[in-house]
């Protein structure tokens, strides 16, 4: 999971190479303190277009199925970068990536995730 905030485009965070590992696929990222976010940046893995939605959710708790915020939705249409606005800031410790669908399902890999305030 370290590979999706290490600022390295060229490392990534890939799903279970198992075939039936069902989506969404997710991952909790702890920001260390509480945010306020408005502004995000996905990419996907280089040169692969597995990764089709990504949904971003605020919490203030790592639990998967606990209380979440969304905060951004979008679909990667060319290339490997999707740019996020949310005219609402949002504020939380955690960040949740969820991957709901795929271009190759249940296969999805991104790259790096970056979260701005104002």
């Amino acid at each position: 999971m370290n590979t999706l905030i290490d600022g390295n485009l060229d490392s990534y965070w890939h799903s279970q190479y198992d075939p039936h590992a069902p989506l969404p696929h997710w991952a909790i990222i702890d920001m260390a303190s509480d945010k306020s976010i408005s502004y995000f940046e996905v990419y996907r893995r280089k040169g692969n277009a597995d990764a089709k939605t990504a949904q971003l959710f605020v919490g203030n708790s790592p639990d998967a199925s606990g209380i979440w915020t969304l905060a951004g939705e979008g679909v990667f249409a060319s290339g490997d970068k999707l740019v996020i606005n949310n005219t609402n800031q949002v504020r939380g410790r955690y960040l949740k990536l969820q991957l709901p669908d795929s271009n190759r399902p249940p296969f999805t890999a991104i790259a790096e995730v970056y979260a701005f305030g104002k």
